[in-house]
């Protein structure tokens, strides 16, 4: 009987030492989850360069340079996220190349919306629909002007291989 309580014992620090491992890792995914989703929105908004002549002719908020956003984008996402010259990630949960996936830029006129794909390729108009018909890859519908992004990005993990994961957002504008 002592030697099966001494299995037992062993067994049972196994497992609360497993258990303690597996809530640290999931802690740490919590933390990049929330770093990323904050850098995004944040460099959502800094790209969001609204057109002022617009604004002021018909109160209407547009992003009219697709290519200037998309550049201020990449830039303020590289030092939100710490990245180097090459968008590269240190160490730390976020390793190697992090890149821009999806870019796309919704402007609300009115009672329609429009939307604009922009990559390195160039920009691609992807058309125009009524106020509440739209939706942005992940799912949402979009009723104000904005900007949606996605980025893929190698995420470590502390006991073996890093998986490619992806982290989206659609950061709206609207008057105060």
């Amino acid at each position: 009987m002592k030697g099966f309580n001494e299995i037992l014992g062993m067994f049972s620090f196994l497992f609360v030492l497993a258990l303690m491992v597996f809530t640290l890792n999931i802690a740490a995914y919590k933390a990049a989850s929330d770093k990323l989703e904050d850098a995004l929105a944040a460099s959502g908004l800094a790209a969001s360069l609204v057109d002022i002549r617009q604004y002021g002719t018909d109160h209407s908020i547009v992003i009219s340079d697709a290519e200037n956003a998309f550049e201020k984008y990449g830039e303020t996402l590289s030092v939100n996220l710490g990245l180097n010259e090459g968008g590269h990630a240190g160490s730390g949960l976020i390793e190697g190349d992090v890149n821009i996936v999806d870019f796309r830029i919704y402007n609300v006129r009115g009672d329609t919306v429009s939307e604009i794909k922009v990559s390195d390729a160039g920009i691609t108009d992807l058309g125009v629909k009524p106020l509440g018909e739209m939706r942005a890859p992940n799912g949402q519908i979009i009723e104000l002007t904005g900007i949606y992004s996605e980025i893929s990005f190698l995420l470590n993990h502390r006991y073996g291989r890093g998986i490619i994961a992806r982290k989206s957002k659609l950061t709206s504008i609207d008057t105060v």
